[in-house]
C-alpha cells in the first residue's frame, strides 16, 4: 500500500524510530495549514493499516490502534519503527509499539484494592517477515529509555498471541531489557488486566510486588 508521503518523507528520526502523540505530525515536522493536513492524512493511513494487521495478527475482534482513536487519546503514545531501505527506498515501517496511561483497580499481596493509572502496553506489532530480528526489543528499549519510564512501572493491557507476543522478564525483573522474543503460546507472565470496576464474576488478580508486578495468579 503506497501513501500520499512516502514513509521516508514522513518519518526522519535518525534512529529510525519516530514518537508520535495525538497531534499525529511527526516531531521536527514544520509546514503550511495545506502540508500539514496532507502528513495528517498519510500518517492516519498508516496508522490505520497497522492497526488492522495487529489485531489480525493477534486474533482480536476489534482494532486497538486507529488514528482516530490516538486523537482522541492525548495520554497515549506510539512508536513506529521503518526500515528506510524498503520499498525501493521509498521507507517501510516494520513495527509499532502504542503505550498509555490506563485507569486501573488492582489487588495487592494484602488483598486490598489499589486505584492507580499505569504506564502500559497498549499494542505491539513487528511484521510477520521481520520478526525474530530484535526490532521489538528495538521499540521496547527506545520507549523505556524515552521518556525513562521505570520497567517495574509498566504493565501489559494487550492480548498476546503466537505471533505477536513479547517475553514481559524486564518487566518482572525490573531489568529494563526486552527480550524481544516471540513465544508459541501466549505468555504467562502478561495476564489480561481489567480496565474498569471489578466484577464480582472476575477472578481477583494477585499481584507479587504491588501494582508494579506482572505476575499474577488467580486468587
Amino acid at each position: 500500500m503506497e501513501w500520499v508521503i512516502s514513509v521516508n518523507e514522513m518519518l526522519k528520526d535518525s534512529n529510525n524510530i519516530t514518537k508520535l502523540n495525538y497531534t499525529l505530525i511527526p516531531p521536527g515536522f514544520q509546514g503550511d495549514v495545506r502540508s500539514v493536513r496532507v502528513m495528517q492524512e498519510s500518517l492516519s493511513k498508516l496508522i490505520d493499516a497497522l492497526g488492522e494487521q495487529s489485531a489480525a495478527a493477534q486474533g482480536l475482534n476489534k482494532v486497538i490502534t486507529t488514528a482516530e482513536k490516538l486523537r482522541n487519546s492525548p495520554t497515549h503514545t506510539l512508536y513506529l519503527l521503518k526500515d528506510p531501505s524498503g520499498k525501493g527506498g521509498r521507507g517501510e515501517v516494520i513495527g509499532m509499539l502504542k503505550v498509555g496511561r490506563k485507569h486501573l483497580f488492582l489487588f495487592d499481596e494484602h488483598d486490598k484494592v489499589c486505584e492507580v493509572e499505569p504506564l502500559c502496553v497498549l499494542d505491539f506489532f513487528v511484521l510477520r517477515d521481520r520478526q525474530r530480528h530484535g526490532y521489538g526489543q528495538l521499540l521496547f528499549d527506545h520507549m523505556l529509555e524515552v521518556p525513562a519510564p521505570t520497567a517495574q512501572g509498566l504493565l501489559h493491557s494487550v492480548r498476546w498471541s503466537r505471533s505477536a507476543c513479547w517475553t514481559s522478564s524486564c518487566c518482572a525483573t525490573g531489568s529494563g531489557t526486552a527480550t524481544g522474543s516471540c513465544c508459541s503460546t501466549t505468555c504467562s507472565r502478561t495476564p489480561a488486566l481489567q480496565q474498569q470496576s471489578w466484577p464480582s464474576t472476575v477472578p481477583r488478580r494477585r499481584w507479587s510486588s504491588s501494582w508494579r508486578g506482572t505476575t499474577a495468579s488467580s486468587g
